[in-house]
């Protein structure tokens, strides 16, 4: 093998996939989208850019702001339609048929806790968490390979579970485990949640917080809560 064999070969993929697109016609459907799942959606001074540089950071768009090569970690305070933005980018990225390694899945912090504790690591490994590897491609042991994810809510529910007697940070380790995806599978997580980032720290450890620097573009979503 010659150098520049062996550089490709340990080149890092591609996170997001570029794909021409349509700027305007994109910004269209997503006022519709949001419209149509908050009818009193508003884009204003405040909150523009938090909408409009994801269109083309979910398109695989360079001129995008944030790094296309991370995941989008998104805070705010509650109430201020965190998951509902990531809902309308889900719905959007389906409705212009993106290319589909640009699609993320969603989990909810409640549904990771509640399996974890049910189920334990079994868990994990059914929704694609674990990383085995088959014949020159990873993938996992329920047979498919993991894909880009959303975990919604991060910090609404308990983060240590008692499974058979033994106690497991469950965020800590979802993060770990989504950083060795990262790093071998080149898919992104992303993140919504209450939590400042300095927070993490506190919470889930140095070690744990190191790794989500660099797995995240860090965005502070604006606004006091709308469901007042």
């Amino acid at each position: 093998m010659t150098e520049a064999d062996f550089l490709s070969s340990i080149k890092p993929g591609e996170y997001l996939l570029h794909t021409d697109y349509d700027f305007q016609m994109r910004l269209e459907a997503f006022n519709k989208i949001a419209l149509t799942i908050c009818p009193g959606f508003e884009m204003d001074v405040d909150n523009r850019e938090i909408y409009l540089n994801p269109i083309k950071y979910f398109a695989g768009d360079k001129t995008s702001i944030y790094d296309l090569r991370k995941g989008l970690y998104v805070y705010g305070n509650v109430g201020v339609g965190k998951t509902i933005y990531f809902k309308i980018f889900n719905i959007l990225n389906r409705a212009v048929k993106s290319p589909g390694e640009n699609n993320f899945s969603v989990i909810n912090v409640n549904d990771l806790v509640t399996g974890f504790a049910q189920k334990g690591f079994e868990y994990l490994s059914n929704i694609g968490f674990y990383m085995t590897y088959f014949g020159g491609s990873y993938g996992t042991g329920s047979g498919y390979g993991p894909g880009h994810l959303l975990l919604d809510d991060l910090g609404q529910s308990a983060s240590t579970i008692k499974h058979f007697g033994n106690n497991t940070n469950i965020i800590a380790e979802f993060i770990q485990r989504r950083y060795y995806i990262y790093t071998e599978a080149f898919k992104l997580t992303h993140v919504s949640t209450n939590m400042l980032p300095k927070q993490i720290r506190k919470e889930y450890g140095e070690f744990v917080a190191s790794r989500m620097m660099q797995m995240f573009n860090i965005i502070l979503f604006p606004g006091n809560d709308k469901r007042k």
